[in-house]
C-alpha cells in the first residue's frame, strides 16, 4: 500500500536531482503526449458515438455479395418496408437516406448545386433533431402524390437567403422539380455527411423498382439486443427477399455497421490504427530510454538501498518506494504531455477543419481519452521502473 511517506520521499528526490528528473519526464511528456493526440484523434474518427441521443445505437444497414466480393452497398426503396416489418425486435427505428447533389433554382436568385439527400420522413426523428426554423418532415410529405418538401441546412439559409424568414413555404425548383421548403436544419448539422439540402422520398413506380439501389438504411438498435441478434433478424429477411425476388436479390445478405465502420472503414481506418500503433512503440522506446537512466542511478543508490535494508527494509518494501519515485515521474511526465496533447489537438482541428472534416468528427477528449491517458501513466511508470527497482532490490549489504 502507497503511503504518504513514499510519495514525500519521491517528490523530494526530484527536488535534489533537478535535472535528470527535468530529463525524464520530458522524456515521457513527449512519448505520452503524442500517444494521447493520436488516440484522441482516432477515438474521434472510429469509436466515439454520433452526438445525438442514442448515437452510440445508430447501426447503418446494407446489402452484400460475400461470393462476388461486395462487402458493403446501397439497397432499394421498397427493401426498406421488409426490414422494417422483419427486423422490428433488433430495431426501434428503420430510417433511410440516398445521398446525391440537388441543383436549386428560383426566379429570385442564380442556380445552385448542394450536396444533398433523399431521405425517409422520420430519419430526423430517429437522430432526434429538429429543424431551427420551420418543422420538420412528418408522414404526410411521404406518401403517394404529395407535394415535394425539402429541408435547407443553416448555412444555405444564411448565405443564399440572407437568413430571411420568410424562405419557410417558398417554392423552389430542386433539380428541376417543383419543391417548398418547409425548415431551416441546425447551424452546423450537416447529416449524414456534409449534406446542406435534404427532400423527403416519395414513392413512385421507379422508386419502388427492387433492382434501384440507392439508399442505405440507417437504424436505431435496441439496447437489450445485442449485434448478433439484430443480424440474426436481417439474415432472416435477406433469405425472404432472395427467395420473393431472385432476379434482383440472388445472393444478397443484409449486413448491420456502426456509422464509423460505415463512414470511415477500410484504409481510413486501418491508416489511423497504423499511426496507433507506430506512437505506441515511438512511448515503448521513450521508456526504454528512461529505463536506462534509472539503471544508472540506480547503481549510484547501492550505499543507501543496502542501508535501508540493513535496517530492516524488505525487498518488497524498497521496490514499493522505487516503483512510486516511477510512477511519480510518469505522472508528472504525463501531466505536461496532456497539455502538449491538447495543443496537438487544437492544431489538427484547425488544420483540418476546411478540407472536407465530416461535421460529427469533434477531435475533443472524452472519458474514453481520459482512461486512456490514465491508462498509458500508469503502465509507463511500472515499464520503466521495475527493472531498476528489481536491480537495486537485489542490493547484497556487502556490496556497499
Amino acid at each position: 500500500m502507497v503511503t504518504t511517506q513514499d510519495l514525500r520521499y519521491s517528490f523530494r528526490l526530484i527536488r535534489e536531482h533537478p535535472w535528470f528528473s527535468a530529463a525524464i519526464i520530458v522524456t515521457i511528456a513527449l512519448g505520452i503526449g503524442v500517444n494521447t493526440t493520436i488516440f484522441t484523434l482516432v477515438n474521434a474518427v472510429l469509436f466515439k458515438p454520433l452526438p445525438f441521443p442514442g448515437g452510440e445505437r445508430i447501426r447503418m444497414i446494407g446489402a452484400s455479395q460475400t461470393a462476388q466480393g461486395r462487402n458493403f452497398f446501397p439497397v432499394s426503396y421498397a427493401d426498406i418496408a421488409d426490414v422494417r416489418a422483419g427486423a422490428s425486435r433488433g430495431f426501434e427505428r428503420i430510417e433511410a437516406v440516398s445521398e446525391t447533389r440537388f441543383s436549386v433554382t428560383e426566379k429570385a436568385n442564380p442556380p445552385e448545386q448542394f450536396r444533398g439527400a433523399w431521405v425517409t420522413a422520420g430519419l430526423f426523428d430517429l437522430i432526434q433533431t429538429r429543424p431551427a426554423l420551420g418543422r420538420g418532415f412528418t408522414s404526410s410529405d411521404e406518401a403517394p402524390n404529395a407535394q415535394q418538401t425539402a429541408l435547407i441546412g443553416y448555412g444555405v439559409w444564411k448565405d443564399r437567403y440572407g437568413s430571411d424568414p420568410a424562405v419557410i413555404g417558398r417554392v423552389v425548383r430542386l433539380n428541376d422539380r417543383p419543391a417548398e421548403i418547409i425548415g431551416v436544419m441546425p447551424d452546423g448539422f450537416k447529416f449524414p455527411q456534409g449534406q446542406d439540402v435534404w427532400a423527403v422520398t416519395i414513392p413512385t413506380a421507379e422508386r419502388l423498382r427492387r433492382g434501384q439501389r440507392d439508399f442505405m438504411i440507417v437504424a436505431m438498435q435496441r439496447p437489450e439486443i445485442g449485434r448478433e441478434g439484430a443480424q440474426a433478424e436481417l439474415d432472416v429477411v435477406a433469405t425472404r427477399l432472395a427467395g420473393q425476388f431472385p432476379d434482383s436479390h440472388k445472393d444478397h445478405q443484409l449486413k448491420s455497421q456502426t456509422f464509423h465502420e460505415t463512414m470511415n472503414g477500410g484504409p481510413i481506418r486501418l491508416v489511423f490504427l497504423l499511426m496507433l500503433g507506430a506512437v505506441g512503440f515511438v512511448l515503448l522506446i521513450a521508456c526504454a530510454n528512461v529505463a536506462n537512466m534509472l539503471l544508472s542511478r540506480a547503481v549510484g543508490r547501492t550505499r543507501e538501498i543496502g542501508i535501508r535494508s540493513a535496517l530492516g527494509a524488505t525487498r518488497g518494501r524498497i521496490v514499493r518506494q522505487l516503483l512510486v519515485e516511477s510512477l511519480v515521474l510518469s505522472v508528472t511526465g504525463g501531466l505536461a504531455g496532456l497539455a502538449l496533447s491538447q495543443f496537438g489537438i487544437s492544431a489538427f482541428d484547425k488544420a483540418v477543419a476546411n478540407v472536407g472534416k465530416p461535421y460529427w468528427i469533434q477531435f475533443t477528449m472524452n472519458w474514453t481519452v481520459v482512461a486512456y491517458f490514465a491508462a498509458i501513466c500508469v503502465l509507463s511508470g511500472l515499464i520503466f521502473g521495475l527493472a531498476p527497482a528489481l536491480r537495486a532490490s537485489r542490493v547484497d549489504l556487502n556490496e556497499t
